[in-house]
């Protein structure tokens, strides 16, 4: 059996933040009841501002590696309170890191490229992933 190499993880591939101005990261303070209902509440509060302008999308990501050792990668891109576009990637021989990556990767390239979008907004639970990598110096991909 030979296995391919999903072209994302082939060498050469980096995440590069050439907006530092413009990338932040937001998650709960702390797992009271209290900070993750009000985070939750300015996460519903931030998609749905997403959804009133034409020129925004949210990107809405998963990825994880099941018991099988396949990762799957699922995005969807949300415009005007519907899917506009759904993805879905799977993988073999790749860090949970890596197919959380791959999740953003799959749904933030498209929406990227979708004409007259210039505000996406990515909700994923691969919040802590993403940042170490974009903060860190060596670069595992």
């Amino acid at each position: 059996m030979k296995f391919v190499i999903h072209p994302l993880f082939s060498p050469g591939s980096r995440v590069v933040n050439h907006f530092p101005s413009r990338i932040s990261f937001h998650s709960p303070s702390s797992l009271s009841d209290k900070d993750l209902y009000q985070y939750l509440q300015n996460l519903n509060h931030t998609f749905g501002i997403s959804q009133i302008y034409s020129n925004s999308a949210a990107v809405i990501t998963d990825g994880s590696i099941k018991k099988s050792h396949v990762a799957t990668a699922v995005a969807h891109i949300w415009s005007y309170n519907s899917v506009v576009k759904q993805f879905q990637v799977q993988s073999i021989n790749i860090t949970s890191i890596e197919a959380k990556l791959m999740a953003i990767h799959t749904g933030l390239i498209p929406a990227i490229e979708m004409n007259n979008i210039y505000d996406i907004i990515v909700i994923t639970n691969s919040i802590t992933a993403a940042k170490r990598i974009l903060e860190s110096k060596v670069n595992p991909l």
